[in-house]
């Protein structure tokens, strides 16, 4: 995995959904090493829920440690909300956690396309 850099000695800031606990990063990332959708680039992308809202999740692995986390939104990525739903409806399971879903294989093709195009 390619090293991510600090700036001015101080790396990016955690933000998770307002409301809700910060998540066990590591655990996350022991569920969705094994899910080849899951990772695009240098960051592994999941589903969160909590309250009726689902909310597009990406993490940045990097030098041994969790080095970014974000509530993203969707919308800029193409991503409707009824697509999120959708993936949560269809999610295979592999979370042992309540509330986490892997993203489906049409929210990944977008996010791949995105990327592509930045």
């Amino acid at each position: 995995m390619p090293a991510i850099q600090e700036m001015n000695g101080m790396g990016p800031l955690p933000r998770f959904m307002p409301d809700m606990p910060e998540p066990d990063y590591d655990r996350i990332l022991e569920h969705l090493a094994g899910s080849p959708i899951s990772r695009i680039g240098a960051s592994f992308f999941y589903l969160r829920t909590q309250g009726g809202r689902v909310a597009l999740c990406r993490i940045v692995h990097g030098g041994g440690k969790i080095f970014f986390h974000e509530t993203m939104d969707h919308r800029l990525q193409g991503i409707t909300d009824s697509e999120l739903e959708e993936a949560v409806r269809n999610d295979p399971g592999i979370f042992a956690e309540p509330g986490y879903y892997l993203i489906s294989p049409l929210i990944e093709s977008k996010l791949r396309l995105h990327a592509a195009f930045r």
